[in-house]
């Protein structure tokens, strides 16, 4: 995947920093190709490099890199019509 073409602009200058877009876009892949819970895709990122490497890390992290929450968050924005692999 070109990761350069997928680009999200953040016009709110206000509230929380968005994510990046392939750690969300490679998040959403990595739990619905291994059918992970979303406390389960953050557990996966956060304890195998590979899976860092995937989303966009620069370097292997201990941090959690983002709440379970988001991930349910942004499946529930895509809809459920964009979760047919």
């Amino acid at each position: 995947m070109n990761w350069q073409k997928v680009t999200i602009r953040d016009f709110d200058t206000q509230g929380r920093s968005a994510k990046d877009a392939r750690l969300i876009i490679g998040a959403v892949i990595i739990k619905h190709k291994l059918c992970l819970s979303d406390r389960e895709i953050v557990l996966q990122i956060q304890k195998y490099p590979y899976c860092q490497y995937f989303v966009g890390l620069s370097g292997y992290q201990m941090d959690v890199p983002f709440a379970p929450s988001l991930s349910a968050e942004i499946c529930r924005w895509m809809g459920p019509s964009s979760m047919r692999w």
